[in-house]
């Protein structure tokens, strides 16, 4: 992996996560960048769920939006343009720094091995569906990622 990731998967990972980042630390160095990457798209799409402001639609349509930019691996401008509405609404300056390198995680994704980038990409879709379910039947997500 280029170093061009490493304030991803090392300052930004630590900040959203309390303790995940010190068990990666001891994982198979094969296993450390597709598990981070894994982790900061989940904690990604979970802030935007979580994110009270903006109507419950608005998020739903957000997350089918990065959803769709995870599964197909397609960067289309309207998933690169949702930092512009969610960072700022994030009291967390690691949940706003989060959200504002969506656009990265999803190039970081584009990089990983095939079978890294499968793997990644079937996690996230069952995390996906059941936060777009949660926030149909309940109107939020409530969920603590560490």
């Amino acid at each position: 992996m280029s170093s061009k990731y490493k304030e991803l998967r090392g300052p930004l990972l630590r900040a959203v996560s309390r303790s995940f980042y010190l068990s990666l630390r001891i994982l198979p160095a094969a296993l450390r960048d597709p598990l981070s990457l894994g982790y900061l798209l989940a904690r990604a799409t979970d802030t935007i769920a979580d994110t009270a402001e903006p109507p419950v639609e608005l998020r739903i349509n957000a997350l089918g939006v990065l959803a769709a930019a995870i599964q197909d691996g397609d960067t289309a401008e309207a998933a690169r343009r949702l930092p512009e509405t969610f960072a700022p609404l994030q009291a967390d300056e690691a949940e706003r720094r989060l959200i504002e390198k969506l656009p990265a995680l999803l190039d970081w994704l584009g990089e990983l091995t095939p079978s890294d980038r499968t793997e990644v990409q079937a996690v996230l879709v069952k995390i996906n569906r059941g936060q777009m379910l949660d926030l149909q039947r309940f109107g939020r997500v409530s969920t603590d990622a560490d």
